[in-house]
């Protein structure tokens, strides 16, 4: 696909991100990254595409001022990693629910040591954490 860099619209992150680096998990550069491959994702839930990153390796690499080919080792590292994820022919955030602002609230309420593997879930994983978000809600 070639659709322009998205600079438009904001991303809650959780500072919780910053344990994938305390932890060893991520670089800075990797972190820097993956934040930069999640700020391209599709977050419209209403289509196909919801989650994936829609622009392609040369239009992100013209826009970073960097060569494709280090777009493309950074994705690959970040999917060796579990953070992003192929499917259906293309690369999706695997935690997408993590940067939308309402869970991104509800998520900011768990305790950080709780949320580090928060951006390795995939989906289905992340949806069955919304009965134990709401019961903490609750209480």
């Amino acid at each position: 696909m070639n659709i322009k860099t998205n600079y438009v619209g904001y991303l809650p992150v959780l500072r919780a991100v910053l344990m994938l680096l305390r932890d060893g998990f991520l670089s800075i550069g990797e972190l820097g990254a993956y934040l930069a491959f999640v700020t391209q994702a599709d977050y419209d839930k209403k289509h196909r595409n919801y989650g994936a990153i829609i622009r392609d390796d040369k239009e992100l690499a013209k826009e970073w001022g960097c060569d494709p080919a280090t777009i493309f080792r950074k994705r690959k590292k970040l999917i060796e990693k579990g953070l992003l994820f192929e499917e259906g022919g293309f690369t999706k955030v695997t935690g997408i629910r993590a940067f939308e602002a309402n869970y991104a609230k509800l998520l900011a309420k768990i305790p950080a040591n709780n949320l580090q593997t928060i951006f390795t879930k995939r989906q289905d994983e992340i949806d069955e954490m919304q009965d134990i978000l709401t019961k903490m809600q609750k209480d």
